[in-house]
């Protein structure tokens, strides 16, 4: 898979934080499960901002609330307290305020590559050519033109995860949950994907909230990541990336990189051991 340089820069082209208004704004909240009568925090109280244009990364051990976070954001969860903003507005428990990729594809078998991507659009209540027209355009320039029509099953992992995350794009919306979009990928494929991604996200600069696990893939991708604590989650951490951009695969191999990575590696193993005695790795 090709991937199209980005025109050389330095770091002043990431965003300003404050200087393009807020994204998102969550707000002091946290969630409990009520487990066989037992109450579960699961989320502690938790508030951050992504400002508009920001790539920010939520990194943290499994079982610490990340994706419960998402579907908060999302509004497909309510939290127990709390409230939860975008571009200003408050949208705690309201879906469609977002566009959210959660960790599988989720590409409707049935349906042509072309016609998964303008899901989106369609449920938005965008008239169907013109989502066609605007989504041909998107696949052409991102390497999946000629494969419009084919079927999800006739596809590899990482021309899978590409159209789900074009469809995720064209939702008309602007900010972006990606809940470990690459994790399901192979690691030469993935390392070609966050490169795909960076410039995806490079050009059309919307605000991204992204989870993984990937320590190397967070410095990467990010302006800054907050480090979740093992159950119950909450940030312990605010890691400002301040790598230049573009970024090349060539920047893992700098010293500042591994600088980077080697602190959110000592937190993130500390948080991993204490979630591995709770039972939740």
């Amino acid at each position: 898979m090709a991937v199209r340089a980005m025109p050389a820069s330095g770091a002043a082209d990431a965003p300003a934080p404050g200087a393009a208004g807020q994204g998102v704004r969550v707000d002091g909240i946290c969630r409990r499960f009520d487990t066989d009568g037992d109450d579960l925090l699961v989320l502690d109280t938790t508030s951050f901002e992504v400002q508009a244009g920001e790539f920010v990364t939520i990194l943290g051990p499994s079982g610490c609330g990340k994706s419960t976070l998402f579907n908060m954001v999302a509004g497909l969860l309510a939290p127990s307290s709390g409230d939860i903003y975008v571009h200003g507005e408050r949208v705690t428990g309201r879906t469609g305020s977002v566009s959210y990729m959660m960790q599988r594809d989720l590409l409707l078998p049935w349906r042509s590559v072309l016609d998964n991507v303008i899901l989106g659009m369609e449920t938005a209540g965008m008239d169907r050519k013109k989502a066609r027209a605007e989504a041909s355009l998107l696949l052409d320039r991102f390497g999946l033109g000629r494969f419009a029509k084919a079927y999800p099953a006739q596809l590899s992992g990482g021309m899978r995860q590409r159209a789900a995350f074009i469809r995720t794009m064209l939702f008309p919306r602007g900010v972006l949950l990606l809940d470990e979009p690459l994790g399901a990928l192979d690691a030469q494929t993935r390392l070609l994907m966050q490169e795909w991604l960076l410039e995806i996200w490079g050009e059309e600069r919307k605000t991204v909230l992204f989870i993984t696990h990937d320590v190397d893939e967070a410095v990467f991708l990010s302006d800054r990541v907050h480090v979740m604590s093992a159950r119950p989650g909450r940030i312990i951490d605010e890691v400002k990336i301040t790598l230049p951009r573009p970024r090349s695969t060539d920047l893992r191999t700098t010293p500042e990189f591994t600088e980077l990575r080697n602190r959110l590696l000592t937190e993130i193993h500390r948080e991993s051991l204490k979630a591995f005695e709770q039972g939740a790795v």
